[in-house]
């Protein structure tokens, strides 16, 4: 295979190959000074409102950049056993809420448990429904980050949580069960984190086949014709010896 050929494959086979590209989504940690935790299982967050109610937050002049948010990640730190029983189908339940205040979502609560799926008589999962999957018990279950760490991660269908019209938001979390639930970080995430393949415009390589010349094949040459070689000098020598010869066998005779 001619080199040119080869360097053509290689080029067709890099550019067909997919690149991943990760889209970076955008991310906002809300700073612990706007993240008030009353230490009885209930946290409000501060995003926007009137500063002297002390009520604003990092937004308070910018609701156009809080508008583009959809989706909020709550940490929140449980007691470990508890939360562990809980996940597991003990006696023990854990279990609350989180949502947000604004006019233009109002009172919106959305409730979290770490315990992922009732469990029936039978000893299986509830699949009320049919469909081959475990009923959530809850709309929101935790995700373990580590030992006495969760996450309640919420993102808005709608595909922004606030509006850029309100003049005042708030983020809340609260634990209806055991009381002793802490808010200690809260992320926004405009949610573009998927990722997503581009596939190169691949151009297809002219391979050329190599060009194959017929060898030329010339006949062999032929023997040259012997020819009889021309009578020089040592040809008379040699008729003349045989002519001498015949006469004496002639002589010879008529004696």
């Amino acid at each position: 295979m001619k080199l040119k050929k080869i360097l053509a494959v290689v080029s067709a086979a890099a550019l067909a190959s997919v690149m991943a590209v990760v889209a970076s989504a955008e991310t906002y940690e809300v700073p612990a000074e706007y993240i008030k935790d009353a230490g009885d299982g209930t946290a409000t967050v501060y995003l926007a409102g009137d500063e002297t109610k002390g009520e604003n937050g990092p937004f308070t002049d910018n609701m156009a950049e809080l508008a583009k948010y959809t989706t909020v990640t709550f940490t929140i730190q449980l007691d470990e056993a508890e939360a562990a029983d809980c996940a597991g189908g003990g006696e023990t339940w854990v279990g609350g809420g989180v949502g947000f205040n604004s006019e233009s979502t109002g009172w919106e609560s959305h409730e979290w448990t770490p315990k992922a799926y009732e469990v029936g008589e039978d000893g299986n999962p509830v699949d009320a429904d049919g469909d081959g999957t475990p009923d959530p018990l809850k709309e929101i279950t935790l995700t373990k980050v580590s030992d006495g760490v969760y996450q309640a991660v919420y993102t808005d269908p709608d595909g922004s949580i606030f509006a850029e019209t309100d003049t005042y938001a708030q983020l809340w979390m609260q634990d209806w069960s055991t009381k002793n639930a802490v808010l200690t970080g809260v992320t926004l995430s405009d949610g573009n984190d998927a990722p997503t393949t581009e596939e190169p415009t691949t151009e297809e390589p002219t391979t050329e086949e190599p060009t194959t010349e017929e060898p030329t094949t010339e006949e062999p040459a032929t023997e040259p014709e012997t020819q009889a070689p021309t009578t020089g000098l040592a040809g008379v020598a040699l008729v003349g010896l045989a002519l001498s010869g015949a006469a004496a066998v002639a002589a010879k005779k008529r004696k």
